[in-house]
């Protein structure tokens, strides 16, 4: 289901900022002269709002309230890298295409479409893996950030690079073979596809870490699991045993492991913590 969220968030992030952009050149006239200070900063802007705030809610979907009042900041910084880059993305595309320059460099439209693309995916990596720092305390740990980082930046920028190829293979393939009214639509279609694949790079590359999850084991502060009955705390000093999942509740809870093992270590799924919890209720 992860998956399928991001390539959602991605599709409608791209369908937003693709017609925000138009309805600043075509509705407000503004920019008509140089189009792509306006589009590509738009759809810059919303995948990159998008995809943090897919994973903010993702990541947390039973605290929408406690989302919208800490998500501000990373979803802020993340707008905020989407127009710096997207303005610098099509002021770089708006520049290659200007006929003077295209005397000195000549330059497929094409290739400038790729370019502008990969720059694309590069600025909503770099706004997810940024603002990660704000969304976890897993990005206390410097090395750990830092790999987050190149991990969101490098996977973004290669699978825009790949949708660039793709579609302007497949624009070259259908050249001619589709009806003028269509090619109106070849810009909305491409940056929904660009947003599809840059939902599932991340969903894939940014896969959620619960190394700052409920603590099995040892890792919980009881005091005897011995007295869940009476609900009173233990006056031994002897140190607790382990806690374990309560036989009459095996054929409900079961490991994920194959082995044959009863104690619950740190590491493991919900689901054994979720048997343990039942455990201190009974």
């Amino acid at each position: 289901m992860r998956v399928y969220f991001y390539i959602l968030s991605g599709i409608a992030s791209a369908s937003i900022g693709w017609s925000a952009g138009q309805f600043i050149i075509s509705d407000l006239k503004w920019l008509e002269r140089w189009p792509f200070l306006a589009l590509f900063p738009c759809v810059a802007i919303s995948l990159a709002i998008g995809m943090v705030a897919t994973d903010i809610f993702l990541n947390n979907p039973t605290r929408p309230k406690r989302n919208l009042r800490s998500g501000w900041f990373p979803l802020t910084i993340a707008g905020g890298l989407g127009l710096l880059i997207g303005l610098g993305t099509g002021g770089i595309t708006q520049v290659l295409l200007l006929p003077d320059v295209r005397d000195v460099i000549p330059i497929q439209d094409r290739f400038v479409r790729i370019i502008g693309w990969v720059l694309i995916g590069g600025a909503v990596g770099i706004a997810e893996g940024l603002t990660w720092r704000w969304r976890t305390v897993e990005a206390g740990d410097e090395n750990r950030f830092w790999e987050r980082l190149q991990t969101s930046a490098i996977a973004s920028s290669l699978i825009a690079l790949v949708a660039a190829i793709a579609f302007e293979l497949l624009r070259q393939r259908l050249d001619g073979q589709l009806p003028e009214a269509f090619r109106e639509w070849e810009d909305p279609v491409g940056f929904s596809f660009l947003g599809a694949l840059l939902g599932f790079a991340l969903s894939i590359a940014t896969s959620p870490s619960y190394m700052v999850a409920l603590r099995a084991g040892s890792g919980f502060e009881y005091t005897d699991m011995g007295n869940h009955g009476n609900n009173q705390p233990s006056q031994s000093n002897d140190k607790p045993k382990e806690p374990k999942i309560q036989k009459t509740l095996e054929p409900r809870l079961k490991f994920v492991s194959n082995d044959n093992i009863e104690k619950i270590e740190e590491g493991l799924s919900a689901l054994h913590i979720f048997g343990m919890m039942g455990y201190c209720r009974l």
